[in-house]
């Protein structure tokens, strides 16, 4: 049963029920009914809302959101379905082919989540809350979010022209308009792209709503944050102020709060110990609860009906000017609350133990196919294998910084040695890492938590090279690595300084191992190609890390020497007139020179090197071998 006390009228909600300014829509008869009340108002100015209608659904709907007029349904199978004004369902044909975990609409645009972790936007643009950057117009149909693209998402949510994304590891991305401070930034700027709401880092937050012009943040510990505008009461700091970063609801504090919901200009949080429900904010048409129609800017108890002592709330919802609890009474209660967690939105599947199991034990049956498209979905993902193996011990992974990544480093390597285990699981999952993985990968992501996937592949790459394979698939991270935007490498050097030196031993092996393979197999005009340079890059990178590391973490840069590789005199030669002729150009733009990274070689090949140079030298004048010194053969020689 649910409890709405804004009107009288008690629908009979079994999974889902949404609020917009002008429209309430319930899920019923096992999700094959919506029931639809549209707002109006009479001759006096007052809102009325009517009575309710049912629109017959072809398929099973478990989850539904509201705009300011129209709503946006989801059904069983991940296909979206819009509701327009004059309550007609019509299929949003532009994300039939992608299976959606989630939707959430604002005033006037929606957004959607897709199993795979891609959000899509659509509808008004005016204040950025579509989130495509400056002078992207409406859209009518659904356009990518791409800056999020890699990031494990839990949750989207949208207020009136604004929108928010929450990440497995707590981080907060928000985006649209700003004018009271709703996106929690410090200021009261529009951003027309996701932007990190840093000061909530290391909060541990898992849920966001999202009202017109407000903000409430709910953490693991029951902690509640309000920001945006206050003008109603609706932050609950006993104040009409307006707040630009969150603040802690200090009446709640200890409360324990388990869920919050935002309506237009009024904020509910219920505290599941108690079984009691507070409200705040705008109160004119008795969305409080409180027996009055007055507004109030602390939070205060919703004064619930008698018969609902021998029953459990399970849910609360608001939106517009409407509040509803959704009430269960023993082992429904149970059924009920499974039932909306599964609604509210499904996280992408996970790589893991269980399932690593399965596909070794079925890839020589002839379930095996349905593995294959598994495997497909799962390592086509960076978003999946972002959200995999997360450092659960003590919530780390909610520590996600530059300085932590928050993966358990043993979980990954379990589990690609589990995978290594059968050659014809392996070839499929290299297969679609190299042909579909790493072609997705965005340039420019944000969030720590887009970067792990840089993390995790030198893990698949040490046990393709156990297996003596080929070094495409090394050539090809290297690069994914290298057309990352310079201030997201930057950030990814952070992450390798970080690391213990146990596993910077491990990832610095893996491409000293890809390159020296190449050096021994005597390919030396191989050497020249792109691939050669990336992997030479990519060490230069990991060293310097190495070298910005905390002291006690630092390893040795004999780590980093290929002592089995001894080189050419004659290509050493070249390399050195090379170095000199390109010595003051920048990496990018001249070939694969070795001597620009001296901590790769053995003594006798320095020993060459200073002899080479020190002969060019006396015939042609001074060279840059100063450089050489600076780069660590000085330590050596």
């Amino acid at each position: 049963m649910s409890y709405g006390w804004l009107r009288s009228y008690k629908p009979i909600i079994e999974s889902d029920t949404s609020a917009g300014n002008s429209v309430v829509a319930f899920i019923r008869n096992n999700g094959r009914l919506v029931s639809v009340a549209r707002i109006q108002e009479d001759q006096d100015g007052r809102r009325i809302t009517g009575k309710l209608k049912s629109v017959t659904c072809k398929e099973t709907i478990r989850a539904l959101s509201c705009g300011d007029s129209h709503a946006v349904l989801l059904s069983e199978e991940g296909r979206v379905l819009c509701l327009d004004k004059a309550n007609i369902l019509r299929p949003l044909d532009n994300l039939c082919n992608r299976q959606v975990t989630q939707v959430a609409c604002g005033d006037q645009h929606s957004i959607s989540l897709t199993q795979d972790g891609q959000v899509f936007t659509w509808g008004q643009n005016t204040s950025g809350q579509l989130g495509l950057g400056w002078g992207e117009p409406s859209a009518m149909s659904p356009k990518p979010l791409k800056s999020l693209s890699g990031i494990p998402l839990v949750q989207i949510t949208a207020g009136g022209d604004h929108s928010f994304a929450l990440s497995l590891s707590g981080a907060v991305f928000g985006w649209g308009k700003n004018t009271a401070g709703q996106l929690g930034l410090g200021d009261t700027t529009n951003r027309h792209a996701p932007a990190p709401v840093d000061c909530l880092n290391l909060k541990k937050t898992v849920w966001i709503s999202c009202g017109g012009e407000h903000t409430a943040v709910l953490t693991k510990g029951g902690v509640v944050f309000t920001f945006g505008s206050g003008h109603y009461g609706q932050l609950g700091h006993n104040s009409l102020r307006d707040e630009l970063r969150p603040r802690v609801v200090g009446q709640l504090w200890g409360s324990k709060v388990t869920q919050i919901a935002c309506g237009r200009h009024h904020t509910l949080a219920f505290v599941g110990p108690s079984n009691k429900i507070y409200s705040f904010g705008h109160g004119e048409q008795g969305q409080l609860g409180n027996g009055v129609k007055i507004d109030q800017s602390v939070p205060l108890p919703v004064q619930l009906p008698d018969q609902i002592d021998d029953q459990k709330i399970e849910h609360i919802f608001a939106g517009g000017n409407h509040s509803f609890a959704l009430c269960t009474l023993g082992q429904e209660s149970e059924e009920r609350s499974n039932n909306l967690r599964s609604s509210v939105g499904k996280v992408t599947q996970a790589i893991d133990e269980k399932i690593i199991y399965k596909w070794i034990s079925e890839c020589d049956s002839k379930s095996w196919k349905k593995g294959q498209k598994e495997i497909t979905k799962m390592f086509s993902s960076a978003s999946c294998l972002n959200g995999s193996f997360l450092d659960k011990s003590c919530d780390k992974h909610y520590q996600t910084s530059p300085k932590q990544s928050g993966l358990d480093f043993s979980l990954v390597r379990g589990a690609f040695r589990k995978l290594a285990k059968k050659g014809k699981v392996l070839t499929e999952v290299e297969a679609v890492v190299q042909h579909t993985l790493l072609p997705s990968l965005y340039e420019e992501p944000i969030g720590v938590e887009s970067l792990r996937v840089y993390l995790v592949l030198p893990e698949l790459l040490r046990v393709l090279h156990k297996q003596h394979r080929r070094t495409d698939l090394t050539e090809a991270v290297a690069a994914a690595i290298l057309r990352l935007h310079p201030d997201k490498l930057q950030v990814l050097g952070d992450c390798w300084s970080s690391l213990k030196p146990s596993v910077m031993t491990k990832h610095i092996g893996v491409w000293k191992k890809a390159l020296s393979g190449i050096l021994r197999s005597g390919h030396i005009l191989r050497t020249r190609d792109p691939g050669i340079k990336h992997l030479l890059q990519v060490l230069g990178h990991l060293h310097r890390a190495n070298q910005k590391s905390v002291e006690t973490q630092t390893v040795p840069d004999s780590t980093f020497c290929m002592e089995e590789v001894h080189f050419n005199p004659i290509f050493l030669e070249e390399d050195v007139k090379l170095w000199r002729l390109w010595s003051k150009q920048d990496v990018d733009q001249t070939p694969a020179i070795f001597c620009r990274y001296p901590f790769l070689m053995n003594l006798q090949s320095k020993i060459n090197v200073f002899n080479i140079n020190a002969a060019l030298t006396q015939r042609t004048g001074m060279g840059p071998f100063d450089m050489f010194l600076m780069g660590g053969a000085c330590s050596v020689l």
